[in-house]
């Protein structure tokens, strides 16, 4: 790099002396210089700080004191709006890329980024639903530089970095927008639920934006992504449904529960009833038998259900209705027990059948 300064007037008073600025242009504030002469005979380096205070009658002393600054190189880390966030200076004789190397865990050899608080910043402006993917290199206004391309090269000019990142939008069978958290988890976008959801499916869509100066834009839909749904934040258990992204960049994601129906008696009686599955309007989904002391599990999709005894079959036992069962992602497993006793014996033998059905 051009080993190239220029010198400040510093601010004299009778106990110190003050430089202008941090940066000034292409060039970052290296220190104060006593008897400094050139680039080559800088004199006595007496503080790195912005500020010196004389010690005892140095300010009567026939000295030189100058600001030396050092020529930088800027890099200008955008958000998606194209403002600035972040600026790394990078001084001259200093050789460094984007990355360095690190172990992790296991010993293994890892790109770590340099600039961290650039990544600090930009994850911090983003929307619950977007998702960091990585930096593009703004050359000139017609020329894109891609990550993979430099992040490993020696860094040699100023340089704009804009963000490309990748949007999930999540919406309900009536259109709505679902309140959720995206992320990236082993190659895989991870979607979590940030409230209560008890539709029986939602459509996804996913797209990828990388921005540019002024700012402008490319966006392409995001084929063959995989997506796991979570119920909430924590992404350490298993997954309420998947899906993989179309041409298109659309998925459909079918989310289930399930219902536990547990017919208990104190009847010694080999019984069979016929339980019914609802809707909120009464209207009959399916129809199930269970045994006396067993149960059935039933797979439903997200919603509101109730259960009936069917009396027609079981007449010789009351008539029982299940209250509202809701299955979302805060409770998508839910157990419902029916008590079997009878009502009358009013019967040739201890059968409960009426009905001729199976």
């Amino acid at each position: 790099m051009e080993d190239t300064r220029y010198i400040t007037r510093p601010s004299i008073s009778e106990t110190q002396i003050n430089a202008e600025s941090t940066a000034l242009g292409n060039y970052v504030f290296e220190g104060w210089y006593k008897n400094y002469q050139s680039n080559s005979n800088k004199g006595e380096l007496i503080t790195n700080n912005l500020t010196y205070i004389f010690e005892n009658d140095e300010s009567s002393e026939n000295n030189t004191y100058t600001a030396v600054y050092k020529r930088i190189i800027n890099i200008n880390y955008h958000n998606t709006s194209g403002e600035i966030i972040y600026t790394a200076y990078i001084g001259e004789n200093e050789e460094r890329s984007f990355v360095r190397e690190e172990l992790d865990n296991d010993n293994n050899t890892i790109m770590v980024p340099i600039d961290s608080q650039a990544y600090e910043e930009i994850y911090n402006s983003l929307a619950p639903n977007e998702v960091f993917v990585n930096w593009q290199w703004q050359v000139n206004s017609e020329t894109i530089s891609q990550w993979d391309s430099f992040y490993n090269e020696t860094i040699t000019t100023n340089m704009d970095l804009y963000p490309i990142i990748i949007k999930v939008d999540m919406k309900d069978p009536d259109n709505n927008n679902i309140d959720i958290t995206a992320g990236n988890n082993n190659d895989k976008i991870c979607i979590c639920l940030n409230s209560s959801y008890e539709k029986p499916y939602a459509s996804v869509h996913i797209s990828e934006i990388a921005y540019g100066a002024n700012p402008t834009y490319t966006k392409r839909n995001l084929n063959n992504i995989e997506i796991d749904l979570y119920k909430n934040n924590d992404i350490s258990g298993e997954p309420i449904a998947n899906g993989v992204t179309d041409v298109n960049g659309n998925s459909t994601l079918y989310v289930f529960g399930e219902i536990v129906v547990t017919q208990n008696t104190s009847n010694q009686n080999n019984d069979v009833f016929i339980y019914q599955l609802l809707d909120t309007n009464n209207n009959v989904i399916n129809e199930f038998n269970i045994s006396l002391g067993d149960s059935k599990t039933l797979k439903v999709p997200y919603g509101r259900y109730k259960i009936k005894r069917k009396k027609s079959w079981s007449w010789r036992y009351a008539q029982v209705t299940s209250d509202v069962i809701v299955i979302n992602n805060q409770n998508n497993n839910q157990e419902i027990i029916f008590e079997g006793n009878r009502v009358t014996n009013k019967w040739f033998d201890k059968s409960t059948y009426i009905d001729n059905e199976y």
